[in-house]
């Protein structure tokens, strides 16, 4: 069975950056919580939420690759929509396995940027 409302809810995430939160996902599907729960781990294999916070770092990324060297990671984790560089530290970690500056480091990049954002 097609869910034309998910591929419509996948493309609202990606357009807003993953910056989503579950109650606005709520009122622009019309659909309750625990359904968009269920469909995204029975379509997806993640959570909403989980799926919302791979956008939001992948967008992340995007700005690290294209920033200059005076930016700093504070200011790129608000432009990403992080409250503070504590929670996408946090984030970062516990998706990519390594720190942003870890991974800045790192020759062989281990996240592969694989959500193309138009």
């Amino acid at each position: 069975m097609s869910e034309l409302w998910l591929i419509k809810a996948q493309q609202y995430l990606l357009q807003n950056k993953g910056t989503v939160s579950l109650k606005k996902l709520e009122r622009f599907t019309g659909y309750s919580e625990r359904h968009i729960e269920r469909t995204f781990e029975n379509h997806i294999g993640l959570s909403p939420k989980r799926y919302n916070t791979i956008i939001r770092l992948h967008h992340f990324l995007g700005l690290m690759k294209n920033t200059t060297k005076n930016t700093t990671m504070t200011s790129l984790s608000y432009e990403a929509g992080y409250t503070d560089q504590s929670h996408l530290i946090k984030d970062f970690k516990n998706i990519i396995g390594l720190t942003p500056g870890q991974y800045l480091t790192t020759k062989n990049k281990l996240a592969v940027n694989f959500i193309e954002l138009h």
